[in-house]
């Protein structure tokens, strides 16, 4: 990809990308394999997990197995306030969703989970670096999220998606690890 410098054409540039991924189920199916073997997946008290929509990888198929482990699952809820809170669900079924985007949320009556050091969490972007700087919707809910995480964070996106550097500001908080169809990768010591 050129050279873009500033975040709004590099949103345009990775959903273009984003949706024009090849062999997406044959991706997805490599990106579940690797989470589900991910040893601090396996380690996890909780999960958080975004809810795929559009052209983002899918995490339906992740969140099912989450069930079937006996996970305690979660998942965001974006508020006008620019927070984002997690919220756990025992289905897929007690979503719905939410304008403007159609995005599925739990619904207003799902508790509230708080993160802690067995936290594992998924985290959506249009693209991630090689530092595990996202590049977001630029809203800024999962910079303001991870300021306060302690559990683990891993990025999930095609690799298609990776960027060699993206534009960091103050506020950006870049993930633990980055897993996409070809692997996973460390990118703090601090992971265990």
């Amino acid at each position: 990809m050129s050279k873009l410098t500033s975040k709004r054409d590099l949103r345009a540039s990775y959903l273009a990308i984003r949706a024009g991924v090849r062999n997406r189920a044959e991706k997805e199916a490599a990106l579940l394999r690797l989470l589900l073997n991910l040893p601090a997946f396996q380690d996890a008290k909780k999960v958080f997990c975004f809810v795929s929509f559009d052209s983002e990888p899918d995490t339906h198929a992740f969140l099912e197995e989450c069930f079937r482990l006996k996970k305690s699952v979660a998942v965001p809820r974006c508020e006008e306030n620019g927070r984002m809170r997690f919220f756990g669900i025992r289905s897929l079924s007690e979503l719905t969703p939410t304008p403007p985007y159609q995005i599925l949320e739990p619904c207003c009556d799902a508790p509230e989970m708080t993160a802690d050091e067995n936290t594992f969490c998924v985290v959506p972007g249009l693209s991630f670096d090689m530092a595990g700087h996202r590049l977001g919707y630029g809203a800024g809910y999962y910079d303001r999220f991870l300021a306060t995480f302690s559990g683990t964070s891993v990025g999930l996106c095609f690799s298609e998606c990776l960027a060699e550097a993206l534009p960091v500001e103050d506020n950006d908080c870049p993930v633990q690890m980055l897993l996409t169809e070809n692997g996973a990768q460390t990118l703090k010591s601090s992971f265990a």
